[in-house]
């Protein structure tokens, strides 16, 4: 919760409080019910914003690490995560054994993808084939996207054409039609 509230003095201060609420007692819950649209949206917008105050090599290194951690971590399993992994004096972490290797949960499946995707898309490639003012017009553009418009701009769909209707393409009299499409 927050307050904004003006002192006796005239200052005007922000008063915040914040709770610890747990929401899942298993790391593998949390990876289970993961939205790996809403995942890379954030990771978009997150590497954006490294790109433009520390370069465009440290924002896709910093995507991969994230990547890399996230499927580290979710590999582990629930022995890795928020099950004692830390409780050791002052926060250092207690040595574990090696936990067996788990599946990654199918909702990360496509975070390799995605982050690949985000890595080599105009708003972090490097090189020189992109000029500066349509990189930040691309970068303002993902700031600004909803999740399922940052999904498809981070990696287009495709569809065959090899087995399309002829009729679809062309145009119609009646917008409204359904063209049926085999």
């Amino acid at each position: 919760a927050a307050l904004l509230y003006t002192s006796s003095a005239g200052e005007r201060r922000i008063r915040v409080h914040t709770m610890i609420i747990p929401v899942t007692q298993s790391a593998q819950d949390m990876h289970n019910s993961l939205d790996i649209d809403v995942a890379v949206n954030i990771m978009a917008k997150q590497a954006i914003d490294i790109a433009q105050k520390s370069g465009l090599e440290v924002a896709r290194r910093r995507v991969h690490e994230n990547t890399a951690d996230i499927l580290r971590c979710a590999k582990q399993g629930p022995s890795a995560g928020m099950q004692g992994g830390y409780g050791g004096q002052y926060g250092v972490p207690q040595q574990q054994q090696a936990p067996a290797a788990v599946e990654v949960p199918q909702t990360l499946s496509f975070l390799p993808l995605y982050s690949m995707s985000l890595m080599k898309n105009v708003v972090l490639r490097g090189g020189t084939d992109i000029r500066l003012d349509e990189r930040a017009f691309f970068q303002m553009l993902v700031q600004n996207m909803s999740v399922e418009q940052t999904l498809v701009f981070i990696y287009p769909r495709m569809f065959g054409i090899h087995d399309m209707d002829d009729r679809a393409g062309r145009p119609c009299d009646n917008p409204d039609e359904d063209v049926k499409v085999a």
